[in-house]
């Protein structure tokens, strides 16, 4: 196993195309561009753990939802820069979604995150912050 890796190693995953489940260690130094990259290229993904990765932001989640339409399970636990917008996406595109990690982020609303996907017709736009 790898302790740390940078976006040329982790690049090489995307030939990965039918992997179904990854775990990304908190030392990842992977940049979100990267990220974005190979789980573009990864629509099989049904679980995904990014818990400690601090570098996973908005656009990472957009990708994975835009993506990985499958998707059962994501932990995010640590990752302080995914917001609304992205997890209202991946609410709305991932309807096999059952496992979703409930930690405080930094970006989010007041609301609880099981509120966007178990009752999404709670969430009312003055809930979300103004990014």
């Amino acid at each position: 196993m790898v302790d740390e890796y940078d976006d040329e190693m982790f690049m090489s995953l995307k030939a990965c195309v039918k992997a179904e489940r990854m775990t990304l260690g908190p030392r990842s130094i992977t940049s979100p561009e990267a990220m974005c990259k190979v789980f573009g290229s990864m629509p099989n993904l049904v679980a995904i753990d990014l818990s400690g990765i601090t570098r996973v932001d908005d656009q990472v989640i957009k990708t994975l939802a835009q993506t990985c339409r499958g998707l059962q399970g994501l932990n995010l636990n640590g990752c302080r820069l995914v917001g609304d917008e992205a997890v209202c996406l991946l609410a709305a595109n991932c309807k096999n979604l059952r496992r979703v990690s409930d930690s405080p982020f930094s970006l989010l609303c007041r609301l609880p995150l099981y509120t966007f996907f178990y009752q999404p017709e709670a969430v009312r736009p003055e809930d979300l912050l103004r990014l």
